[in-house]
């Protein structure tokens, strides 16, 4: 999946800490199960109203070549 603009910039999202997994996928524009499926990859089960920290939220941003802002 390639999430870069079509100027070839990353893609930016805000979030907040902490985000929940509907939240994030929504933010992210994909589904919510791929984003659990991967949230059990790296050993974290969690449904769609679970709470994620900023930290776990960013990696899997990175995983999908977006940038994630921490809303304050």
């Amino acid at each position: 999946m390639n999430q870069q603009s079509s100027n070839g910039e990353q893609r930016t999202i805000e979030i907040p800490d902490p985000v929940t997994v509907r939240d994030l996928a929504a933010a992210l524009d994909m589904k919510f199960y791929i984003v659990v499926r991967d949230l059990m990859e790296l050993n974290i089960f969690a449904s769609l109203s679970t709470p994620i920290d900023f930290s776990t939220a960013r990696s899997l941003c990175s995983r999908y070549r977006v940038v994630s802002r921490k809303i304050i």
